[in-house]
C-alpha cells in the first residue's frame, strides 16, 4: 500500500489536471483509517481549476466522503449543489451520472431529517441513473460500479428491496479489488435486514466482517450493521458482542469515525436491560447521553433511562440528580419530561415509606 500510495502521490503531483489519481488517493487513504487526509486530498482536487463533470465528481465525492464518516449534512449539501451548477445545460452520459450522483448525495443527506422529501429526492435520482444504466451505453468500470451501488442505496431508501439488492450484485461485478467487494456484502446485508431477511442479512454480514485484510476502519461498520440485525434476531448476547468490537476499534484509534457512536452507545443500553445486566445499561446509556449534545432529545432520552437504571441499581441520588434535570429540560421529549417526573415521585415515596 505504501508503494501506491507514493505512485498516487507521485501521479497527482505530475499530474494535477488528472480526476482520477485524487479520487484513487482519497480511496486509498480512506481505506486505511485516515480519513482527515483522504477529505484533504478532495479539498485540494476541488481547489483545482476543473470544469464540468470533472468538477463535479470531485464535489460529489469530497460530500460522500465527509457524510459518510462524519453524518454532517450542511458542507456535504452545499458541495452537491455546487456538483449539480457545474453540470447545468451539459447533456452527455457523464454528465448525466455526474448529476445523478449528486443528487443521490443530496437524497442521502436529507433522510436523516425528512424521509419523505428525500425519497422524492432519491426518485429523481433515480430516473437519471436507471436510463444510462440500463442502455448499456457506459463502459468505464470504475464508474458503473459506484452508479450500481449509488443505485442500490437509493432503492434502499425507497423500501424497493429487491431491486436495491439486484443493483447492488450489479455494482460487485465492477468491483476492482476486495475493499469494494466488502462494501457490496455490507450495502447487502443492510438490504437484507431492512427486509426482514435476518438470516440471510446475518450471514452476508458475517462474511463482511471477517473479509482477508480488512482494516479497522473497514471493519467498523460491518460488525455494526452485524450488532443490529442480531438484535432484531434476539440474540442479545451476540449484538452485544460485535458493538463492543465496535467501541475497541474506537479506542484503539481516535482517528476512527465516531457518528454512530451516540446511537450504538444507546442500543447497547437497551441490549444490556433486556439482558438484566442493568449496571452495564447505566454505563452504557450514561456514555450514550454524554455523547449525545444536550440541544439533542436523545440526550435527555439516554439520561432519563441512566436515571431509571441507576435508581434499579439503587444508586438513589445519582437517580434523582439525573431524573431532575430531564424534567427540567426544555429539550427533552414530553414522554420523557413525565418518565423523569413519575420516577422522581416513586423515589420520593420510597425515601417516605423508610
Amino acid at each position: 500500500m505504501a508503494i501506491r500510495e507514493k505512485e498516487l502521490r507521485a501521479l497527482v503531483a505530475a499530474h494535477p489536471e488528472r480526476v482520477d489519481g485524487y479520487l484513487e488517493l482519497a480511496s486509498l487513504l480512506c481505506g486505511s483509517g485516515r480519513l482527515h487526509e483522504s477529505v484533504q486530498t478532495l479539498r485540494a482536487g476541488v481547489e483545482a481549476p476543473f470544469t464540468g463533470v470533472a468538477r463535479a465528481t470531485l464535489l460529489t465525492a469530497l460530500g460522500l466522503y465527509i457524510n459518510a464518516t462524519t453524518h454532517d449534512v450542511d458542507e456535504p449539501l452545499a458541495l452537491a449543489e455546487r456538483a449539480l451548477a457545474a453540470t447545468e445545460g451539459l447533456a452527455t452520459d457523464e454528465a448525466l451520472l455526474a448529476r445523478a450522483m449528486a443528487t443521490s448525495l443530496i437524497a442521502s443527506c436529507v433522510s436523516r431529517t425528512d424521509t419523505g422529501r428525500a425519497q422524492e429526492i432519491a426518485a429523481a435520482a433515480l430516473s437519471l441513473f436507471n436510463p444510462i444504466l440500463d442502455s448499456g451505453a457506459l463502459r468505464d468500470e470504475s464508474a458503473l460500479y459506484d452508479a450500481f451501488l449509488e443505485a442500490a442505496g437509493l432503492n434502499y431508501l425507497l423500501g424497493r428491496f429487491d431491486e436495491a439488492a439486484t443493483r447492488c450484485g450489479q455494482a460487485e461485478q465492477f468491483a476492482s479489488d476486495t475493499a469494494q467487494r466488502q462494501s457490496c456484502l455490507i450495502e447487502l446485508g443492510t438490504i437484507y435486514r431492512e427486509a426482514g431477511r435476518l438470516t440471510e442479512a446475518r450471514k452476508t454480514l458475517q462474511e463482511a466482517v471477517t473479509w482477508p485484510d480488512a482494516s479497522p476502519f473497514e471493519l467498523l461498520r460491518p460488525y455494526y450493521e452485524l450488532g443490529l440485525t442480531e438484535q432484531e434476531m434476539g440474540k442479545y448476547a451476540e449484538a452485544r458482542s460485535k458493538f463492543r468490537k465496535v467501541l475497541d476499534f474506537l479506542r484503539s484509534d481516535p482517528s476512527l469515525p465516531r457518528a454512530n457512536l451516540p446511537a450504538m452507545l444507546r442500543t447497547l443500553g437497551y441490549i444490556s436491560y433486556e439482558m438484566d445486566d442493568v449496571e452495564d445499561a447505566a454505563k452504557s446509556f450514561q456514555a450514550a447521553a454524554d455523547a449525545h449534545p444536550a440541544a439533542d432529545p436523545l440526550h435527555w432520552h439516554c439520561l432519563a433511562w441512566a436515571a431509571r437504571c441507576q435508581s434499579d441499581l439503587g444508586e438513589i441520588e445519582a437517580a434523582r440528580a439525573n431524573a431532575a434535570l430531564v424534567k427540567e429540560s426544555p429539550t427533552a421529549s414530553k414522554e420523557d419530561r413525565e418518565s423523569a417526573d413519575a420516577l422522581l415521585q416513586e423515589l420520593t415515596a420510597d425515601t417516605r415509606s423508610h
